[in-house]
C-alpha cells in the first residue's frame, strides 16, 4: 500500500515561533518534507464516466505519469455510456500496481448535485467502476471521492499549466448545474469561483443545438466550426452581452438534451427546416460515404453561429480579464475545443499566454479530478503537462515480432529519413511512435502524414484515405522554429487547439489552409530525443521546410489506432502507401 495521511491533526500544533499552524498548513509542510526525502507516494487514481468520452489517469508524487480513453483500448467511438474500466485496469497495471496501492479515487461528477434528469439516472457506484470479476479489491466508498464537474475541467487546465496563477474559464454542455463557469486560479493554489451561468444558459449546448440543426450528429460540434467558413454571418440575437457576462431566453429545461432541441427548434423557426443527414454506399469502397449537401442558407447559420460564440467568449475573456487581472488564461470544457473561438482569443492579445489542454473536453475530467484531490491532500503544484502520450505504448521488439509472426515485409534502415523522401515523392503514410494520445488531436504519436504542399493532397486524404466530406479541412505539424515564417510570430501551441491565419508561407501550407486562409496548427518542439521531432527536420531537409500534415490515425468511424495489430489492420484496409512503426518502414509494393 502507498503512504497514506491521516485526516485528523492536532488543533494545538505550533510552529517553531509559536504561532499556531493551521490544518492545511500542517499538510502541506508534512507533504514538502516528504518530497525532500525520497517523495509523497501519493496515488491517486481519476475515472470519467460514464456519459461519454470516459477515460482514466493516474497522477503519482503530483505528475501525471499515464492516461488513457476507454474508446481506444475497446475500439468503441466515444464509449458512449460505457464505464472506463479497461483504461482504469491498464493505467494500474501499466504501473505494476493493483487498486490497493490506489489512496484515492477521483471522480468528477458531485453525484448527488446532478440536476440534468438523464446524467443523474446513470448508476455509479464502485462494482460498476471497478468489477470486481477484473479488480478484486472492492474500494471502499469513502476511498471514492466526488469532484465538481466544472471545478475539474478548471483543475485539469490550471493544475498543469505551470503557471503560477490565471484566469479561468470552462465552457462545456453542462455540469451539475451549470454550462459556464469564470474562477480564479490563485497563487496560493486554489481556484475560486468567481461567476457562473446555468446549464439552460449553456453555450455548449446552443451550438450543439446548430449542430444538429446542419445535419450532424450532437458529438460533431467540429464540423459546424469546419463548415462556418463556407457561409457569411453575423452575430445571432440569441445572447446578450451585460457587465456581469451574457444572458439568454431560455426556459429551466429538465435535461441538456431538452436544451439542445430547443435550440434546434429555435434555428427551424428562425432560419427554415433542419438539414438532412444524406449516405450513399459505394461499393467501390465498401463504406457509407457522406453526402450531406449544404446550401447557403446552412452555411449562413454555421457562419452565424461560430460568429456568436467567437463574440461570447471573447466578452467572457475580457471579464476574466478584468475580474482576475492575471496575464495569463486557461480554457477547458468541451467548447474549448472549438480552435477558431480560441484562435479569436489569441489573436486578441488579451493575455500574453493562453493555456488549453489536449483532453479540454470530458476525457480530461479525470485528470483534472485527481489534480485537484492531489493539491486538496497535499498542497503542492503538479508538473506541467507537456507530452500527452500517455497511453499504452509498444517496444520495438514487440513491434518486430509482431511484423516477423504476420510475414511482412519491412525495414528499419534510416527509417525516418526514408518517410521524409516518401512524402517528398507526395505519398500519405502513418505514422505509429510512443505512448497513444489521451485527447481528440493526433499529435505525432499515431497520426496519418503527408506533403502540406500538395493541394491535392487534402482530397485524397478526405476521399480516399478517411472517407469523409470533400471540404473537411487539415492542420499541420511544424517545428516551433518554422511559426514566424508561416503566422509572423514564434508559437508554442503543443495540442493543435488553436486556428490562426496563414499569413507567411502559404505556398508550402497549401492542403492545410482552409477557405478563410486559416489553419489549424500542432507545434513541436525540437527535442532531438523525438522521432516526430526528428522526422519534421529531416522533411525540412528534403523539401526545404519542417511540416506536414497531421491528422488522426483511423479509418472512418473508428476511434484513433491504439495497438500495433490496429495499425496494420487500418493500413491495409486503406489506400495509406507506407507505415512507420516505431523505427519500422513496411509498404505497399505498389
Amino acid at each position: 500500500m502507498a503512504d497514506t495521511i491521516s485526516p485528523f491533526h492536532d488543533k494545538n500544533s505550533v510552529s517553531g515561533d509559536g504561532e499556531r499552524l493551521e490544518p492545511f498548513t500542517i499538510l502541506a509542510f508534512y507533504w514538502l518534507m516528504k518530497s525532500q526525502v525520497g517523495g509523497i507516494g501519493v496515488r491517486i487514481l481519476g475515472v470519467s464516466a460514464p456519459y461519454h468520452d470516459g477515460s482514466a489517469c493516474l497522477i503519482e508524487d503530483g505528475e501525471l505519469v499515464c492516461a488513457v480513453e476507454e474508446e481506444r483500448l475497446i475500439r468503441n467511438k466515444r464509449a458512449w455510456g460505457k464505464f472506463p474500466v479497461n483504461a482504469a485496469k491498464w493505467c494500474l497495471e501499466s504501473r505494476g500496481l493493483t487498486l490497493e496501492d490506489v489512496d484515492k479515487i477521483a471522480y468528477p461528477w458531485e453525484r448527488d448535485k446532478i440536476q440534468d434528469r438523464t446524467l443523474a439516472n446513470y448508476e455509479v457506484n464502485s462494482r460498476r467502476l471497478f468489477p470486481p470479476e477484473l479488480f478484486g479489491y472492492q474500494p471502499r466508498n469513502a476511498q471514492i471521492e466526488d469532484v465538481d464537474h466544472h471545478l475539474s475541467h478548471a483543475a485539469s487546465t490550471f493544475r498543469f499549466s505551470g503557471f503560477p496563477s490565471a484566469a479561468i474559464l470552462i465552457i462545456d454542455g453542462t455540469g451539475e448545474s451549470v454550462g459556464t463557469t469564470l474562477y480564479h486560479g490563485q497563487a496560493d493554489g486554489t481556484i475560486k469561483l468567481l461567476r457562473s451561468w446555468s446549464s439552460n444558459l449553456s453555450l455548449g449546448l446552443f451550438y450543439e443545438g446548430a449542430t444538429q440543426y446542419a445535419g450532424f450528429s450532437k458529438l460533431e460540434a467540429g464540423k459546424l466550426m469546419g463548415l462556418a467558413p463556407y457561409g457569411v454571418g453575423e452575430v445571432l440575437p440569441y445572447v446578450r452581452l451585460t457587465e456581469d457576462g451574457y444572458e439568454m431566453d431560455v426556459p429551466e429545461l429538465p435535461t441538456q438534451e431538452h436544451v439542445t432541441q430547443y435550440w434546434v427548434q429555435r434555428l427551424i423557426k428562425d432560419f427554415g427546416p433542419a438539414n438532412r443527414r444524406k449516405y450513399e454506399y459505394e461499393l467501390a469502397t465498401c463504406y457509407n460515404q457522406e453526402k450531406t449537401e449544404f446550401d447557403e442558407r446552412i452555411t449562413k447559420v454555421a457562419a452565424s453561429v461560430q460568429l456568436t460564440l467567437d463574440t461570447v467568449i471573447l466578452h467572457l475573456a475580457r471579464l476574466a480579464k478584468q475580474l482576475t487581472g492575471e496575464d495569463n488564461l486557461c480554457l477547458a470544457g468541451g467548447v474549448a475545443l472549438n480552435c477558431t473561438s480560441n484562435g479569436k482569443v489569441l489573436v486578441e492579445q488579451l493575455f500574453k499566454d493562453i493555456f488549453v489542454p489536449g483532453p479540454a473536453n470530458d476525457t480530461g475530467a479525470s485528470i483534472g479530478a485527481a489534480a485537484e484531490l492531489w493539491y486538496q491532500a497535499t498542497g503542492l503544484p503538479l508538473k506541467p503537462l507537456k507530452d500527452l502520450g500517455l497511453g499504452p505504448k509498444f517496444s520495438t521488439d514487440y513491434i518486430g515480432a509482431l511484423l516477423k509472426k504476420l510475414g511482412i515485409p519491412h525495414s528499419s534502415s534510416n527509417s525516418i529519413e526514408v518517410v521524409a523522401k516518401l512524402l517528398g515523392e507526395g505519398k500519405i503514410g502513418a505514422w505509429f511512435s510512443g505512448g497513444i494520445e489521451i485527447g481528440p488531436r493526433a499529435l505525432g504519436h499515431r497520426s496519418i502524414i503527408a506533403n502540406p504542399a500538395l493541394g491535392a493532397n487534402k482530397d485524397r486524404l478526405n476521399i480516399d484515405v478517411k472517407k469523409r466530406e470533400t471540404w473537411r479541412p487539415y492542420g499541420p505539424s511544424m517545428l516551433e522554429e518554422y511559426t514566424e515564417t508561416a503566422f509572423g510570430q514564434p508559437l508554442d501551441l503543443p495540442y493543435m487547439l488553436f486556428t490562426l491565419p496563414v499569413t507567411g508561407d502559404r505556398q508550402n501550407l497549401t492542403a492545410v489552409t482552409h477557405v478563410d486562409g486559416t489553419t489549424r496548427v500542432q507545434t513541436v518542439a525540437n527535442n532531438p530525443n523525438d522521432p516526430y521531432a526528428n522526422l519534421l527536420n529531416q522533411v525540412k531537409t528534403t523539401l526545404g521546410f519542417p511540416a506536414v500534415v497531421n491528422t488522426s490515425f483511423n479509418i472512418a468511424g473508428e476511434p484513433v489506432v491504439c495497438r500495433p495489430e490496429e495499425a496494420i489492420r487500418s493500413f491495409y484496409a486503406s489506400p495509406l502507401e507506407f507505415m512507420y512503426l516505431e523505427g519500422y518502414l513496411i509498404w505497399k509494393e505498389s
